[in-house]
């Protein structure tokens, strides 16, 4: 991938692969146990269709991406929850995304974010949940 591209400077289409092979490393990055592996695998899972929809939309490059990366902060903080409560882990991937957003934004950022970042993940969490409102009401 060009350096214009991956810093959201490229012209052109918008694919999916791009953000896929991204999105592939994500549960690697995630980890701390071995078994947030399946769990980061299934989060994954769950946010390629939003990414796919936000494609679809005409999103330019650089907003997808910046939402992306804002996926990438939602699902460490979710592995986050998952190793401090284990009964988390039970639980669909989809179900865990959807309790940890809302019409407000989503969970706060762990201490290595600044505030200035919390606002910016927020409104990626709230796109998230009207994504989801919208498939569930469709």
């Amino acid at each position: 991938m060009s350096d214009a591209t991956r810093s959201g400077r490229g012209r052109g289409n918008v694919t999916i692969e791009e953000y896929i092979q991204m999105m592939d490393r994500w549960p690697d990055s995630w980890m701390g146990f071995p078994e947030d592996l399946r769990i980061g695998r299934e989060i994954t899972a769950v946010f390629l269709p939003f990414v796919e929809y936000m494609i679809a939309q005409g999103l330019s490059r650089r907003t997808i991406r910046r939402h992306v990366d804002n996926l990438w902060a939602l699902g460490g903080e979710l592995i986050r929850a998952v190793n401090f409560d284990q009964s988390l882990r039970e639980r669909p991937a989809r179900t865990l995304v959807e309790d940890s957003i809302d019409s407000t934004g989503g969970p706060l950022l762990g201490s290595a974010f600044s505030e200035q970042e919390q606002n910016p993940f927020d409104a990626t969490c709230r796109k998230l949940h009207r994504f989801f409102s919208s498939c569930n009401h469709a």
